[in-house]
């Protein structure tokens, strides 16, 4: 048995799936995140209750893979976000990546000179983020380009 918060939950039998449906998710997250696919902020934002959509079953395919830095490879310890085609996938020596979903290819990506830890939050046209040295940085979804930052 999986203990889920204060509820238990028997595991899913080998090849099978378990609904969702255990825990309520918001009407207006699941629907949104459904017809745009986004994933915009930690456990998908909303009410983070830790639930997600329903994915394919084994056996899945590679579609590629990315390499965060070839000199001197940078872990990823926070979540990605997921919106506009893009993963935006922070690491620890304080890159923001934006990563084509199709292709893997990287669309841009946003120096802040100092590790990030954590999950990138996006509202609209903006990616939000902070790094491990107290600074909370606003940068465009599209380009990755600075908008404001505060120390």
């Amino acid at each position: 048995m999986l203990s889920c918060g204060r509820k238990r939950v028997e595991p899913a039998a080998p090849g099978t799936t378990r609904p969702t449906s255990a825990v309520p998710a918001s009407p207006a997250t699941t629907s949104a995140r459904s017809r745009t696919s986004a994933w915009p902020g930690y456990q998908g934002g909303g009410r983070l209750l830790g639930v997600a959509d329903a994915i394919a079953a084994p056996p899945m395919t590679l579609r590629w893979t990315y390499i965060t830095n070839s000199a001197d490879r940078a872990g990823v310890v926070g979540g990605i976000a997921i919106a506009a085609g893009s993963a935006l996938v922070p690491d620890d020596h304080g890159i923001l990546h934006a990563i084509d979903l199709q292709t893997g290819n990287p669309r841009w990506t946003f120096d802040s000179h100092s590790a990030f830890e954590s999950t990138p939050l996006v509202q609209g046209d903006a990616v939000y983020l902070g790094d491990i040295d107290g600074h909370f940085y606003c940068v465009g979804l599209a380009d990755g380009k600075p908008r404001w930052s505060i120390d």
